[in-house]
């Protein structure tokens, strides 16, 4: 990633695609750098009520009273961007390993321990998810 966050989000929110096409959008805002809210993230989540009730619904670091502050990750639905893509594309490594990083980066070592080992098994040599798994292993001292 060599541009900053923002031009990422920008050139992101920019991108004309048919709506069939939407989810490429979602692919590559769940890779988006930094530990910023994701806007793009937040009105997917927006747009879903659905996906907005099923990530409050779940107890864990990113809920709670500092869900509602200013950042607003917890809005987002944990398994994002999964939801977002075509089911051929719902096990993948890249979208699963991005999932992994938004475990992780929320506090939920223990499911991005489990995402990631998932990655893995499917996957050995997918070394873009190391440094999440090794992280979440050392946070929960294993």
């Amino acid at each position: 990633h060599l541009l900053p966050r923002q031009q990422e989000v920008e050139i992101l929110q920019s991108l004309v695609l048919r709506p069939e096409d939407e989810w490429l959008r979602h692919l590559y805002a769940a890779r988006l750098v930094g530990t910023g809210p994701n806007p793009i993230a937040d009105a997917a989540a927006a747009a879903a009520p659905v996906q907005e009730s099923h990530s409050q619904g779940e107890a864990g670091p990113g809920s709670g009273p500092s869900a509602s502050s200013g950042s607003r990750r917890s809005v987002v639905s944990p398994e994002y961007p999964t939801p977002m893509l075509p089911p051929a594309l719902a096990a993948n490594g890249c979208a699963l390993a991005a999932q992994a990083t938004r475990h992780y980066r929320s506090g939920d070592y223990q499911k991005c321990y489990t995402v990631s080992k998932r990655v893995l098994e499917d996957d050995p040599y997918h070394l873009g998810i190391l440094p999440v798994h090794i992280a979440s292993l050392v946070h929960l001292e294993m």
